[in-house]
């Protein structure tokens, strides 16, 4: 009896670890749809997955890619701010 409860639960065990191979970031990026849905479900249920974590990386990358550069005109013109610091 115990000897059949020990495999039992080294199956468990083995069957536990077996979590699908975690997705990398830039596979997040080239599916945008799965990393929404992936991304979604993370911040509902708040885990800390790999898979959670390259999404969010994903998601970042993503962002500042397509992040807008700012423009500062011409810094030597009077209406720069900075300028008033050397008069």
């Amino acid at each position: 009896m115990s000897k059949w409860m020990v495999v039992l639960l080294s199956s468990a065990f083995i069957l536990a670890g077996c979590d699908e191979k975690p997705k990398s970031v830039d596979w997040y990026m080239e599916h945008p749809t799965e990393l929404k849905g992936v991304f979604e479900a993370c911040k509902a249920s708040g885990d800390d997955t790999q898979n959670c974590r390259n999404a969010k990386d994903a998601i970042f990358r993503i962002k500042q890619r397509d992040a807008k550069i700012p423009t500062f005109g011409d810094l030597s013109k009077d209406e720069n701010p900075a300028n008033d610091l050397n008069k």
